[in-house]
């Protein structure tokens, strides 16, 4: 099964959501967005846990606009609701 491509927007309140997307068997995170810098740093620090990479940005635009990113963490309520099915 391929794994859900997802970003998530605010670091600082979608912190519980990176670690859990970063343990999970059925989603990659790509992305995360957040104009204060030190909180996009604990982001790589966590992801380095995992071994994994997650690009970083500090512009909403350039975030939305990530080739890779495939759901954001607005619509992830939805989105496991269906996968479930």
């Amino acid at each position: 099964m391929e794994k859900i491509k997802i970003g998530v927007l605010g670091a600082y309140r979608g912190m519980t959501m990176i670690r859990v997307l970063l343990g999970h068997p059925d989603a990659e995170l790509v992305a995360v967005c957040d104009k204060y810098r030190p909180m996009l740093e604990k982001v790589t620090a966590e992801a380095e846990k995992y071994n994994q990479t997650v690009t970083l940005y500090d512009n909403f635009d350039d975030f939305i606009e990530d080739e890779d990113l495939e759901e954001t963490s607005e619509n992830l309520e939805k989105i496991f609701e269906d996968f479930e099915e």
